[in-house]
């Protein structure tokens, strides 16, 4: 049982840090970013991303913790190789796009820069998966996800 509570806190913490990209920063910089483009006001939408971020963060812990050892462990390197790649692919690959609504045309990209997207993503998770495979995967990846 204290060996479950362990596995759950570090869980909650890794997850949290995955939902809170995908359920609150990502929608909301996308919001702030094209608020004009919206029918609603951001004081209308907060309030549903916290639900919904505490909803995921709880269920992806306990589902994640519920798993042995070895695979617990994969699926939280998992979850930090995702955080990563969504923060490297916002702040470093994505200058340049345009924003909802400038260009008549709508999004497009090169075959070029989705193949080096691709070959980013890829060298980061060997990378990580390689580090946590040699070191204790738990303090890395716990570490690694407040810094994300």
């Amino acid at each position: 049982m204290l060996d479950y509570i362990k596995r759950w806190g570090v869980s909650f913490c890794v997850t949290g840090t995955l939902a809170f990209v995908l359920v609150i920063f990502l929608p909301i910089e996308t919001f702030l970013s094209n608020s004009s483009e919206f029918q609603f006001v951001f004081k209308d939408f907060v309030p549903g991303l916290i639900v919904i971020f505490l909803i995921v963060t709880f269920a992806l812990s306990v589902i994640s913790a519920a798993f042995n050892r070895k695979i617990h462990g994969f699926i939280l390197a998992l979850f930090f190789c995702i955080c990563v790649c969504i923060y490297v692919q916002y702040m470093f690959l994505n200058k340049g796009l345009d924003m909802m609504g400038v260009n008549p045309d709508g999004y497009k990209t090169d075959v070029k820069s989705l193949a080096l997207n691709l070959i980013i993503w890829l060298i980061i998770t060997a990378l990580i998966l390689i580090v946590t495979r040699l070191g204790e995967k738990t303090k890395i990846i716990l570490f690694g996800s407040f810094f994300c």
